[in-house]
């Protein structure tokens, strides 16, 4: 059994928060009047040794990793941001890397692992307790990788044709990610361009390129990046690149106007990229323009798109899609399977009540599900942001509110099923379920709470309720029991120095597998046919290594806060 350690976690708080302090004081030591050599050197120096950490986390940073591209663009942009007098880079290159640039990155870096830490700790995502193995870091629920992660990049790969799927499967050193690119298009953004055609149409008149344009400015970035020996450009040279590139491509040239207005919103400033958080693929350092190999590698690209695209034209987006998105729900309804059993309404509304985006009713059960659609997202992707995400974006507290003040009415009849879909209805259903869908995180802040509310993505809900055949009743169980068949994984060794003394910490790190079935809670048929695709750990993963020397692997149970663990060969040391 494991024990909490309040007092500990709150020393280790203040400890990481005068860690903070110290670096602030140690600030004024890397401005760069401090600094004898131009910024014309350490810019591109910059740019190099951030390329080359980027390099490192593709090759051997877990896929999942909180800490990892996000972070790097971020402490690449707040170090560029500090010269403010860069003309031209002296090189594209570096030979040799400088000490300096070195320093300046890794301060940066070691004030958002200490944020990170902080948050984590303080928002309850992470939560230090003792125990048999020594102290250790657990996950919270919420925030743990669980089966329905897992389901969901099934679900989002399933909506795409074949041939798209096929290449999805492909080797990454025969997948042509250009080509892709081009056959993926925007279909991510189907939510918004089949809700509100008018609107998207307006939107896209306002932006200044036509967006057939934008797989194809894709395609030719990732070309840039693949075959291009130079890192920094100025726009006219990117001009004639892209000419080149769509002249080979068969592509329309197109007006340079266009270009330009598609190039400059995939460009940001380092007080951009700072403050807006969010990921391009070209980074304006005065005339000139910095590619950045990673900006796929964050975001989905059309959500890295549409985050650009609000923050350029966010009036525009106001006033057009932004102010059509209840039509989300009647989009959403229209992607589920079109099955005898299976009936929703969109957008509905009883005074004394509320509204309720989409109701689900099963007509072979008269089971009903109330769902509250959120068509956001968290940009960010750190626990340091995390809260923006949950309380504003989603607002999660008011959106479970609703969902659960319309499924009372529709239990107790105060709002009668048949004025939602007509007489055919029961006078009462026979169970409501109230349901929160994110566009597409799959997120659950009440998860392993007494408030415990149904939440997940749209493609997820979706799919097994496709899958299900319209069976309200078995989708919403598969849903809870996925969300709680968490994967396993290492816990890796972290020290700290606390008043003078290291204390050894061990910290989960979950990987994307499924555990043993032995561990896993009760399941359907219909959860037990969805997890098929993936091969669990074996009922001996506890075998031990004589030496002792491999990292300890960790299951959870279903005790809170009480995991099995064990050593285990070197395959699985990095699940």
């Amino acid at each position: 059994m494991s024990s909490p350690e309040p007092d500990l976690q709150q020393r280790i708080i203040d400890r990481l928060g005068r860690g903070e302090k110290e670096l602030a004081d140690h600030e004024q030591l890397l401005d760069p009047f401090q600094y004898v050599a131009s910024a014309n050197y350490v810019v591109p120096m910059l740019l190099d040794l951030a390329i080359k950490r980027g390099d490192e986390i593709v090759d051997h940073v877990p896929r999942y990793n909180s800490l990892d591209h996000a972070v790097n663009w971020q402490v690449l942009a707040a170090s560029i941001g500090r010269f403010d007098d860069f003309v031209a880079p002296y090189f594209d290159r570096a030979i040799l890397s400088d000490p300096f640039a070195e320093e300046l990155l890794a301060y940066e870096r070691r004030k958002y692992e200490r944020r990170h830490a902080i948050a984590s700790f303080r928002q309850g995502l992470w939560r230090l307790v003792s125990g048999d193995d020594g102290l250790r870091v657990v996950l919270a629920k919420p925030v743990r990788r669980s089966a329905l992660h897992l389901v969901s990049e099934l679900a989002s790969r399933a909506q795409y044709a074949a041939e798209v799927i096929e290449r999805f499967d492909q080797k990454s050193g025969e997948l042509d990610l250009g080509a892709l690119a081009l056959k993926v298009g925007l279909r991510e953004l189907d939510v918004f361009s089949q809700s509100a055609p008018d609107s998207w149409e307006a939107f896209c008149v306002g932006v200044g390129f036509p967006m057939g344009m934008v797989p194809q400015f894709r395609s030719w970035v990732i070309d840039l990046w693949k075959t291009h020996p130079r890192r920094w450009f100025s726009p006219d040279e990117l001009w004639a690149d892209w000419c080149s590139f769509a002249t080979e491509k068969e592509f329309e040239v197109r007006e340079p106007g266009q270009f330009d207005a598609l190039l400059s919103l995939h460009t940001v400033t380092p007080q951009e990229a700072v403050t807006w958080g969010v990921q391009a693929p070209f980074l304006r350092c005065g005339e000139f323009l910095a590619s950045w190999p990673f900006a796929f590698h964050v975001l989905y690209p059309d959500l890295g798109f549409i985050s650009l695209l609000v923050r350029r034209h966010e009036r525009l987006w106001s006033t057009t899609v932004g102010s059509s998105l209840a039509l989300a729900a009647d989009w959403l309804g229209a992607q589920l399977p079109q099955h005898s059993r299976l009936a929703w309404a969109a957008r509905r509304a009883r005074r004394g009540v509320g509204d309720a985006d989409l109701v689900l009713w099963d007509r072979q059960t008269d089971d009903v599900v109330v769902v509250e659609l959120k068509t956001t997202y968290d940009k960010f992707r750190s626990h340091a942001q995390l809260q923006n995400f949950v309380d504003q974006r989603v607002n999660f507290p008011k959106a479970i509110k609703q969902a659960n003040r319309t499924a009372a009415a529709i239990r107790d009849g105060s709002w009668p099923l048949r004025d939602i879909f007509g007489k055919a209805a029961p006078a009462l259903p026979r169970s409501v379920t109230p349901c929160v869908l994110t566009w597409w995180d799959t997120y659950n802040p009440t998860l392993g709470s007494e408030d415990e509310i149904v939440s997940c993505n749209f493609a997820t809900f979706i799919y097994v309720i496709s899958l299900a055949q319209g069976d309200v009743s078995a989708s919403i169980t598969t849903l809870r029991e996925l969300a709680r068949i968490y994967c396993p994984g290492v816990l890796k060794r972290v020290h700290v120095t606390l008043d003078g003394s290291e204390l050894s910490i061990r910290r989960e790190v979950q990987g994307a597998d499924l555990p043993p079935q032995a561990t896993w809670p009760p399941t359907s048929q219909l959860t037990d046919e969805l997890l098929r695709a993936w091969r669990p750990w074996p009922p001996d993963w506890h075998e031990e290594d004589r030496d002792g020397s491999r990292p300890r692997l960790f299951v959870y149970n279903d005790k809170e806060d009480d995991h099995e663990v064990s050593t285990r060969p070197a395959a699985r040391e990095q699940p």
